[in-house]
């Protein structure tokens, strides 16, 4: 029975043992084998259910759903084994049809040949064996990596990063959104940026704010329909009492100023953008709609069944809740809510469409505004514009979760092993995908997630790019030393995420920071996606500070990150303070070594910027003089993006949170003296000049037939 069960834990790409934080090889769990194996949807119970579990898997591996070659290549496909067929019929995403039979001569098995290579694209296979069986695979054409910054024109360049809700502006309106995101793009333009990181802007639980940390997304495809800037949405403008609660609200905002992002204001937007959709409907929706009703109705088409999903979730949840206000996760909804497809959750659909109406047109607006801002990005110069976020996973109980439960594994969690950084371990609580359902599934879910947050972007920052290849499992209620590795298709994903950069000209950087499997890097700079090179993690064998060498120009150089420490709250150990305070050290003779660490780091510091030419020896700079030596230091490496979190341009002590937003105001912070100074060295160091590589035009993208949901 172990070995059983390890052999199909093995064929559902479970690994075998980890490494942890002290070296030591830790072998898997029987237990955690079985509850990722659940996960998965596969009973572990007895001998026969595993070895049909096992069956099923290698004949998956056998005859995938989804094969991946090289768009322009030689026009050959290589086909599984048990794929092997006389009879094909391929139909081109543009809807060309090729057909023919495989060569008899046996020395050419498995190789399907035809007239011309591939364009990059999503094409349908079908086959038909001798003994009449069908079956269809997906094709995907895909380019050999995802576009580099030459390709797209870019040399190099730098730019800010920041959170967007925790902008700060004159039009006080509690929190910052879209409108105030749109004021730091064009002032970031006219300082010579060529683009503004974000961090993700994923929609959350909004029926239940209180239920979700600001990290727990609902879905990924959507947005946090809080970023709404309610004084630029027309319809509520055009009211002249709705108009007259924008004093009201910045009013209220201002007195709950200090307090987390989710005060009362947040009500009063809710509120008001509610009553603005009924003078919208009243206005643009009926049998003929008017022009902006129309742009509704088309964005609700061209987003499809994945939108209803998530809007007929949000309307269950906020019914749900106003009756049972402790049935927050949909497991725990009344039985008929908990699967889309039952007949009282269709039902509910039609007596309350104008409610999924409404939550329909706040993402919408959403998009709307989102648009406008990368629409002045480039207006304003920018290459690339919005430097969008995916994170590695949503909430179990969000609106994803709920949607695809054949796909969204239940009672595990992404996390980490433990770690030097984190002698514990992770938890993140956040549901994966499972492998298997999601090929299964030609990676529709996933290549949806992909899509929309390239939407309106010139980059896009794939969160612990490792999960790629692979994603450390915890089962629920397990302590993350508990986990266990499962393995993801790399080349597939990878493939999926060329063709979607090709075609929306994006950038792709991976979050590849921390412990990473052996020639993982290499493998992401192969297919173009660009690395992220932290200052504080690029260390030699000895712990000094490494070379500017080590910044590759397929890179995104930085200081720190939006997780990490500012450069004072680094100088000022306030990290080690922090996590002192989260009981994250085994003993406080780990904190003390920590603290020696930081201040031999502060003396590393001083005698890199020495080796430079940037800070005279024997000279003690303060804080603002370290902070523009340290990033013109950056800005000499090869990176070809160097990103400047908004923190370090004020000195912020600590990173922007729902607890703690940025000082000051969007309208000073580029006028403070520090600012200035930052920004005329990058644009000295890095100046913006056209580029020395027109970017390579690709082709209109076909309609995409092969990968709507449900098809």
């Amino acid at each position: 029975m172990s070995r059983l069960l390890d052999r199909t834990a093995a064929a559902y790409g479970i690994e075998r043992a980890f490494i942890d934080s002290s070296g030591r090889l830790r072998l898997v769990s029987t237990e955690t084998k079985r509850v990722l194996l659940r996960a998965m949807g596969v009973d572990a119970g007895s001998p026969s259910s595993l070895r049909e579990a096992t069956a099923r898997a290698l004949l998956a591996q056998a005859m995938p759903p989804v094969l991946v070659v090289e768009a322009g290549a030689d026009g050959a496909i290589a086909l599984p084994t048990h794929a092997r067929s006389a009879t094909w019929r391929l139909t081109l995403e543009s809807g060309d049809t090729l057909e023919g039979s495989m060569p008899r001569d046996p020395g050419r098995r498995g190789r399907l040949l035809l007239p011309a290579p591939l364009p990059v694209g999503y094409h349908r296979l079908e086959l038909e064996r001798p003994e009449r069986q069908q079956h269809t695979i997906t094709i995907v054409a895909a380019p050999r990596s995802c576009p580099l910054p030459e390709d797209l024109g870019v040399g190099q360049v730098f730019g800010l990063g920041c959170r967007v809700r925790s902008l700060r502006s004159g039009r006080g309106l509690g929190s910052g959104d879209l409108a105030d995101l749109a004021s730091l793009v064009e002032r970031a333009a006219r300082e010579g940026a060529d683009f503004v990181a974000v961090d993700p802007l994923h929609a959350l639980l909004s029926a239940a704010p209180a239920a979700a940390s600001p990290g727990t997304f609902s879905h990924r495809a959507f947005l946090d329909w809080r970023l709404i800037a309610p004084d630029h949405v027309p319809e509520l403008v055009a009211d002249p009492a709705l108009a007259a609660e924008i004093p009201r609200l910045r009013e209220e905002a201002r007195a709950q100023d200090g307090t987390p992002l989710d005060h009362p204001a947040t009500a009063h937007r809710r509120r008001l953008l509610e009553a603005a959709f009924e003078h919208f409907r009243a206005q643009q929706l009926g049998p003929q709609p008017a022009a902006r009703g129309s742009s509704l109705k088309t964005f609700r088409q061209v987003q499809g069944e994945p939108l209803r999903l998530h809007c007929l979730f949000e309307a269950l949840h906020e019914h749900v809740l106003a009756r049972e206000p402790g049935r927050w996760a949909w497991w725990q909804w009344p039985e008929p809510y908990r699967r889309p497809d039952h007949p009282d959750v269709q039902a509910f659909a039609r007596e309350h469409a104008d409610r999924l109406a409404f939550f329909a047109w706040l993402q919408w607006l959403a998009d709307e505004q989102l648009a406008d801002v990368q629409a002045r990005a480039r207006a304003g110069g920018m290459r690339l514009g919005l430097y969008r976020d995916l994170a590695i996973g949503t909430s179990p109980a969000g609106s994803l979760a709920w949607a695809e439960q054949d796909v969204v594994a239940r009672g595990v969690s992404i996390g980490a092993p433990p770690d030097p950084l984190n002698p514990k371990g992770g938890d993140w609580g956040l549901a994966p995908l499972s492998p298997g359902a999601l090929a299964a599934r030609a990676y529709g879910p996933w290549l949806h997630d992909i899509r929309a947050n390239m939407r309106h972007a010139g980059t896009l920052r794939i969160e612990h790019v490792m999960g790629l290849r692979r994603l450390f499992w915890i089962p629920e209620g397990a302590a993350p030393e508990d986990g266990a590795y499962v393995r993801y298709p790399f080349t597939t994903l990878v493939a999926l995420l060329a063709v979607e950069a090709h075609r929306q000209r994006c950038l792709v950087v991976g979050e590849d920071l921390g412990a990473l499997p052996r020639g993982f890097r290499p493998a992401l700079r192969k297919v173009g996606i660009l690395s992220s090179r932290v200052l504080y993690f690029e260390r030699e064998r000895n712990g000094g500070f490494g070379s500017q060498r080590r910044y590759r120009h397929a890179s995104v150089a930085s200081i720190g990150a939006r997780d990490l420490p500012t450069l004072e709250g680094f100088l000022a150990e306030r990290d080690i303070d922090r996590r002192e305070r989260q009981g994250l050290y085994p003993s406080a003779e780990e904190v003390l070594q920590g603290r020696r660490e930081r201040q031999r780091d502060r003396t590393r510091l001083l005698r890199l910027l020495q080796r430079a030419g940037l800070v005279e020896t024997g000279a003690v700079p303060d804080l603002p003089e370290l902070t523009l030596a340290l990033y013109r230091w950056l800005a000499r490496t090869p990176a070809a993006l160097l990103l400047v979190q908004l923190e370090d341009l004020v000195l912020a002590a600590e990173q922007p949170d729902e607890h703690h937003r940025l000082e000051p105001e969007l309208e000073e912070l580029f006028s403070r003296p520090l600012a200035r100074h930052l920004l005329a060295m990058l644009r000295e160091e890095r100046p913006r000049q056209p580029p020395s590589k027109p970017p390579r035009a690709e082709p209109e993208a076909a309609h995409d037939v092969l990968f709507h949901e449900g098809a």
